[in-house]
């Protein structure tokens, strides 16, 4: 079945990313990844995604004019496409290119400095050095649960040091927290 003029030229666009293996799934048989990215709103997601590797759904909704149910629609195509890989994290879906993968990333550590809060208080942490939970209280402005929610699962992920293994004192940032918090400033900027 010869292919039309924006299939072709997708198709060369694809090859030179490193992009040509056939789609696989029960829809996709057949079809190649150029006929999935015949539609712009999923080049579009696709070039997000390849901007900001781990972007929450929510993150890529904010970025495009359409609804939800049409995002889900398209990421379930380059899903099946063999293109984008969504990885669950507790509650975020985090979106990757399959020729990135997650390689040298941890998508939970990633997930867990989404949230405002979460990132807050790591950012408090990593400018402090044996920070207290009554420090991090007053400069969060943030009630005291809410702290330890974060901390506990900032502390789990690794993210966060504690010079004592049953109480939160003399919290302490990781070297990986303090770059995933570099590459948030940067991409904020």
């Amino acid at each position: 079945m010869p292919l039309g003029g924006l299939a072709a030229v997708a198709m060369d666009q694809l090859a030179r990313i490193g992009l040509t293996m056939p789609m696989m799934g029960r829809h996709g048989a057949g079809r190649s990844e150029a006929r999935v990215l015949e539609s712009a709103l999923r080049r579009q997601i696709v070039d997000i995604i390849r901007q900001e590797p781990g972007i929450a759904i929510g993150g890529l909704l904010e970025k495009l004019p359409v609804g939800w149910g049409t995002v889900y629609h398209h990421l379930s195509k380059l899903e099946r496409g063999g293109i984008v890989r969504c990885v669950t994290s507790g509650r975020r879906r985090l979106l990757y290119l399959v020729e990135q993968g997650a390689a040298g990333q941890d998508p939970h550590q990633r997930s867990l400095l989404g949230g405002h809060t979460a990132r807050t208080i790591a950012t408090i942490v990593a400018e402090g050095q044996g920070m207290s939970i009554e420090a991090i209280v007053e400069r969060s402005h943030e009630t005291p649960r809410v702290v330890y929610y974060h901390l506990k699962r900032l502390i789990e992920a690794g993210l966060i040091q504690s010079e004592s293994a049953t109480r939160y004192r003399g919290l302490v940032a990781s070297d990986r927290l303090r770059e995933l918090l570099a590459e948030a400033r940067q991409r904020a900027a």
